[in-house]
Formats: C-alpha cells, structure tokens, sequence
C-alpha cells in the first residue's frame, strides 16, 4: 500500500486500526503520518501492529502517535520493522505505547 500524501490512521475517531503483516508493506505520504490526530472531536484508543519478519511500515516524514489523542498505540513485534525517514524519531504524545523497541 502506497499512501502518496499525508496518512491518517484515527483522525477525530476511535478504534481505528493498521495491520501489518505477512510480510506486508506500508508507505506513508510525504507529509506527516499520524495515529489518532485530534484536531475536534477526539481521537482515542487507535492502534496499529506491525509483526513479522518482512513487515514494514515505512514513513516518509514524521510519524506521531497521539497526537492530541489518548491511549493511542504502536506495537511492533516478531521482526516487523518501522521507519521514520525525517530523522526526527517518533513522536509519542499523550498517553501512548510502544511495546516493543522501535528499531
């Protein structure tokens, strides 16, 4: 999957959901990628999985998670892989969770 502007997972709603897996790939935009943005009526409890070996999310600028938004999470497990390509790290805001080392 190939998103070619900015990737949304969550904006103003609640348990969305990304899965990545079986060796699945994931490109986010060129602009900022987010899970769970609040920008008016909430954006709670959204998650996405990354696992597998060949699994791979893949994001050309910023990734947040939570931003604005609460209990929002990122797991990443058995091999699966993500990137931030802006260099800036990930941005975790609120109260979020990575349960797994990010790279």
């Amino acid at each position: 999957w190939n998103n070619t502007n900015q990737f949304l997972i969550g904006s103003d709603s609640f348990g969305n959901r990304l899965v990545v897996s079986n060796s699945g790939i994931v490109f986010g935009g060129a602009k900022d990628t987010y899970l769970g943005q609040l920008t008016s009526t909430g954006a709670n409890s959204n998650s996405a999985s990354v696992s597998g070996s060949g699994s791979i999310w893949s994001n050309r600028a910023n990734l947040f998670i939570g931003y604005g938004g609460y209990g929002n999470s990122l797991v990443i497990s058995n091999g699966g892989v993500v990137f931030n390509n802006a260099g800036w790290g990930i941005t975790t805001c609120q109260t979020t969770a990575a349960t797994t080392p990010l790279w």
